[in-house]
């Protein structure tokens, strides 16, 4: 049996985790949204978006297509730079704004969704679990942009977006439980904006003499009384944290010692003096290490965290779903296989031409699907392959043989753990286990025919579905290659990886759902 994995005993964040999970459960969770969630979409932070804006002005002005123009425009970035620096941050937008007067809405849109339509936007798996945890928390974000409502329309399976956004068109505060509150307001791509827009300095200053302003009437409606609070995508060095600190501060509100922030752990001795500092201030820390974190985070928040041992708590949910989508009878069907089978290589095809995979590297694909053995056990099968064809009796063996532990700290290979954590996984030859807590039993059934190992890397990428947003399905890819191709993407990595993970979820999703009814 594999060594169970326990908790650093001075680590806080199972104790967290389980009083998050207890404010949700009671309907008393309040999760408020800053900047960092959109990062990931293609939005700037707070000081990116005011050079953005600063630069853009400086363009406008000018022009672009005169003589002038063209000879300014090499100086603009230096020009903006300068204008920045003597203007400060934060005064900026109001230096912007009653330079444009009219026009300062569609160039805040300009620079916000840089010529991005809201169909056009990319969400991301934060934005999907936040939604999920809609179900009994209550959303806040400081952010202008509608990605939360995006993935609320998701969620409840309608293309209304807008019915999800508050404060309305009019300026009236929705009455309705699944919202999206805007306490600064929003901004559309065509310039149109809410009433009361936060985002100017002069905006700021209001806030802090006007106790009655609608932003700090959700703040103390947030923050107060016996509310749990738990803050994501916001730098605790960020100002506009920095103004909610003085706000609890000088209100003397309740639930100090209620408020909980997700914040990155980059170096350990510096984050304990940070976590003391925070901590006398009445705030909890929550560190991750990756942004990609964040999603099961929340996934614990909403289910409660496993213990050492034990399978996720969300795996019931994840099963019946897979079973009404793909019962198991069809999984192991003649049929199922043969289309699984001709996705999968199609998949390898795509792959190959999409990202150049030179002649010499061999890659394959893999399909992961759960399963409950029983009613308290369930392992991740490996239920088809891009390799070969089987029939549904040789499928059902290959499934028994190829199986993985998903328990917490028992899980078995790169599938099981990118399964159990809900994030991607890729390990190049060399760079790390991917044999993790296998016995010398499965070593030697999980070698090829050949009686060797085939493949050298691998990438696993979970497919996560479902309105709790879980995880139902993991797909790999294999190279013979220690270096393969997806490791040579270089300044690209941040275009390209996505891209492959999208392909790969969607041949996936694919054999589970679009194609489930022709194996029945």
């Amino acid at each position: 049996m594999p060594k169970r994995k326990q908790t650093p005993p001075n680590d806080p964040r199972s104790a967290y985790i389980k009083r998050l999970h207890g404010a949700y459960s009671k309907g008393r969770l309040n999760l408020f949204i800053g900047a960092g969630i959109s990062q990931g979409s293609g939005f700037d932070g707070w000081e990116a978006f005011n050079k953005k804006l600063i630069r853009r002005y400086l363009e406008t002005t000018i022009g672009s297509s005169t003589p002038a123009a063209m000879l300014a425009s090499t100086s603009f970035e230096s020009a903006s730079e300068a204008l920045y620096e003597i203007l400060g941050r934060d005064a900026v937008a109001d230096f912007v704004s009653r330079a444009t007067s009219r026009h300062f809405g569609r160039l805040l849109a300009d620079v916000l969704f840089d010529n991005r339509r809201i169909e056009d936007l990319p969400l991301k798996s934060s934005h999907y679990q936040l939604a999920a945890l809609s179900e009994r928390a209550r959303l806040f974000t400081l952010n202008f942009d509608p990605l939360l409502e995006l993935a609320m329309a998701r969620k409840f399976q309608t293309e209304e977006w807008l019915r999800f956004r508050s404060p309305g068109q009019t300026g009236a505060v929705l009455k309705r439980k699944h919202k999206i509150e805007h306490l600064h307001g929003w901004i559309d791509p065509d310039g149109k904006r809410s009433k009361n827009v936060v985002l100017t300095e002069s905006d700021y200053l209001e806030l802090t003499t006007h106790s009655t302003a609608h932003a700090n009437k959700f703040l103390k409606k947030m923050l107060a009384s016996q509310d749990t609070t738990l803050i994501l995508g916001m730098s605790l060095a960020d100002p506009n944290f920095r103004r909610i600190l003085y706000f609890l501060n000088k209100h003397k509100l309740s639930s100090r010692e209620r408020i909980y922030v997700v914040t990155r752990k980059d170096r350990p001795a510096i984050d304990h003096y940070a976590e003391v500092h925070w901590v006398s201030r009445g705030l909890r820390l929550l560190f991750i290490k990756h942004h990609d974190d964040i999603p099961g985070l929340l996934r614990d928040v909403q289910w409660s965290e496993a213990g050492p041992g034990d399978l996720p708590k969300w795996i019931g949910e994840a099963i019946e779903w897979r079973e009404k989508k793909l019962p198991t009878f069809a999984v192991f069907s003649d049929a199922w296989q043969k289309i699984a089978y001709d996705s999968l290589n199609a998949l390898t095809a795509e792959i190959r031409n999409l990202f150049a995979v030179p002649d010499n590297e061999k890659i394959s694909t893999g399909l992961f699907l759960p399963f409950g053995d029983s009613r308290s056990n369930a392992m991740l099968r490996l239920v088809a392959t891009s390799r070969n064809v089987v029939d549904g009796q040789k499928a059902i063996y290959r499934a028994t043989k190829r199986a993985l532990s998903i328990r917490k700290g028992e899980e078995q290979g790169i599938a099981g753990v990118c399964y159990a954590s809900g994030t991607s996984r890729s390990v190049e030859f060399g760079a790390g286990q991917v044999d993790i807590n296998f016995t010398p039993e499965m070593m030697q059934k999980w070698t090829s025919q050949s009686g060797y190992r085939d493949w050298r890397s691998i990438v696993a990428v979970p497919v996560i579905d479902t309105r709790y947003w879980i995880p139902v399905a993991v797909i790999t890819l294999t190279s013979n290659m220690p270096s393969p191709f997806w490791s040579n993407f270089g300044s690209k990595t941040n275009l390209l990886e996505p891209e492959l993970y999208t392909v790969m979820r969607r041949t996936a999703h694919f054999c589970i759902v679009d194609f489930a009814s022709n194996a029945k």
